[in-house]
This record gives structure tokens, C-alpha cells and sequence, in this order.
């Protein structure tokens, strides 16, 4: 168990703030709001509480760093074991339960949570990030960092060697219980294992293995890759009730080398090798997917010629 500290950057304390213009956010305060959201919204300086948006007329957002922010601060508990039966030898297991939980974190909060919170729940951390023109539309959000909200996450690590003569076998697999955000205090609390969150995907499972055959100077190498499905609700000028399934992904790469005995090695391969694409991803506009956990390239050929001093 332990306590886990980080500082801001200088960019989330000093990055120059300026004015960009931005559209796209969904405010339930322009697409018939209920009757509790047009009674915070009217508290918004929407009149009568409802106005009908207009997605292609744009606003402004307040970019920017956050001198007041403040240290982040969590902790961190972990139990695990380590299993090397005498009856199989070579084999070794292991598995890990974790949980970290994370209040406070600094985070650039996102447009659609902005508007939701504040109409849904009036909430004035986030309220008071809107201005509006007098017929109700909005003419800026500040999407400015600051300390929001609560990360907690917990999971299960596991991860295996088996050594057979000239075969060798490794895997390591993860399985995400829980990763809840609350992007504000008080506010909805988001659980996010198995679906797209701020943080970007977060399926259930991910695994990873590799097999190698070594004789003499020979090697062969396979390592797939496996990335779990999730859902993904709203993004761009989709309401958050818009879910959709992102199907679980697979990479395969394979290597060949050979070493020889004044320390030359010769080794190729293929990366990618089924020539995978990224599943799109709404959220991710700039990209159309996420780039933090999928592979950009497809079937990628490598070969090279590596010396060592012996």
C-alpha cells in the first residue's frame, strides 16, 4: 500500500490561454431539455430554460493553463503471489490484484460533461465554465485544467512462462474490473471498464504472449496481441445515449533471426502481419481512433543486420 503524488506540468500551470473556436457540443439546454434540466438552465441564463441549438453555428472555448491548480494526490494497494511448482519445471505464474484511487486529479475537462452537468444537475463548478449569448446559446466554454473529480480503478494482472526444451512460452493478460470517473465533484459518476472514457479506450481484456523455437544459432518468434471490445457512447455531434460496439482487435507478429558465432545477427520479420486496421472511433475526431492503444501501420516488413562485441 502506498501513497501516489504528482505535480502539474508547466503547460497545465502556464500554457498561454487564448480563445479558439469550437462546435460540436451537445447542450441539453438547445435539444429539449426536462423539465429539471430547463429549471437549471434557466439558472444558466438560458430564458424560458430551452432554446433550439443550432450544430452548425460555432462558440468559442477558453484554452489554457491553470496557475491555481493543485498537486495531485491518491494511493495505490496491491496483492499478489508468485507460483513456481516443483512438478513442472519451468513453468512460473503469477497473478496481481491492484486498486488506485485517485481524488482531485487534474484533467481537462470535457465540453460535453460540461454541459451535461450543468444542466442536468446545475452544478456550479461546471455552470460557472459557460457564457451565453441572450437568446441562451452558448458563446463560450472554458476548457481550462483544474483538480476535478475522482479516478478509481481496480483490476486483476496475470502473466505466465513455460520453457520446453527449445520452446519458450510467455504471456501476460490484464482484466479491468472498474475505472470510474467522476469528471466533477458531485457529479454523475462515470463507469467507464469496457466502454470509451476521457483516458481514451478501456476494454475489459488485454493480453499479450510470444512463442520462440531457438537451435544452434536459429530463432523464431511469434507475439499476437489481443485488445478487447468495448462500447462507445456520443461523440462528435452525437448525444451520449448513442452507444455503439467497438469489436476486439488482434495484431500477429513474427520474427526470424540468425546469430552468428562472432557476434553478427541477421533477423527479419513482419509486424502486423493480418494488416489490421484501427477500428474507428467517434470520439476521436482529430484521428478517427485511438491512437494511445491502436496500431497506426499496417503489414510492416523489417529486416537488419546487428553486430555485438563479444
Amino acid at each position: 500500500h502506498s501513497r501516489v503524488y504528482r505535480a502539474p506540468s508547466l503547460a497545465d500551470l502556464y500554457r498561454t490561454t487564448q480563445l479558439q473556436t469550437l462546435g460540436g457540443g451537445f447542450d441539453p439546454c438547445g435539444n429539449r431539455p426536462t423539465p429539471q434540466q430547463r429549471i437549471n438552465c434557466a439558472a444558466d441564463g438560458v430564458p424560458g430554460g430551452a432554446y433550439v441549438q443550432n450544430p452548425n453555428v460555432p462558440y468559442e472555448s477558453l484554452v489554457g493553463g491553470n496557475p491555481a491548480l493543485e498537486a495531485e494526490r491518491g494511493t495505490s494497494s496491491n496483492v499478489g503471489f508468485t507460483w513456481a511448482p516443483a512438478a513442472v519445471a519451468g513453468l512460473r505464474l503469477s497473478l496481481d490484484w491492484y486498486r488506485i484511487e485517485l481524488p482531485g486529479f487534474i484533467a481537462i475537462p470535457q465540453q460535453n460533461d460540461i454541459l451535461f452537468e450543468c444542466a442536468e444537475r446545475g452544478l456550479a463548478v461546471t455552470c460557472d465554465r459557460t457564457t451565453r449569448n441572450p437568446d441562451g446559446s452558448l458563446r463560450t466554454v472554458a476548457l481550462t485544467p483544474g483538480n476535478f473529480g475522482r479516478v478509481t480503478t481496480s483490476g486483476v494482472d496475470h502473466a505466465g512462462a513455460l520453457a520446453l526444451g527449445d520452446v519458450t512460452l510467455g504471456w501476460r493478460a490484464t482484466w479491468l474490473d472498474r475505472f470510474d470517473g467522476q469528471p466533477f465533484p458531485d457529479a454523475t459518476v462515470q463507469r467507464l471498464a469496457g466502454r470509451f472514457g476521457p483516458p481514451g479506450a478501456l476494454p475489459r481484456w488485454r493480453a499479450n504472449a510470444d512463442v520462440a523455437w531457438e537451435r544452434g544459432g536459429w530463432r523464431v518468434g511469434y507475439a499476437p496481441q489481443y485488445l478487447g471490445s468495448f462500447v462507445e457512447c456520443g461523440g462528435g455531434p452525437l448525444p451520449t445515449s448513442v452507444c455503439r460496439s467497438v469489436d476486439d482487435t488482434w495484431y500477429h507478429d513474427v520474427d526470424v533471426s540468425y546469430a552468428f558465432e562472432l557476434g553478427l545477427r541477421l533477423f527479419g520479420g513482419v509486424r502486423n502481419a493480418s494488416d489490421a486496421d484501427p477500428p474507428f472511433v467517434n470520439n476521436q475526431t482529430g484521428a478517427n481512433t485511438d491512437v494511445g492503444t491502436y496500431r497506426l501501420l499496417g503489414r510492416t516488413w523489417f529486416a537488419g543486420l546487428a553486430w555485438e562485441w563479444r
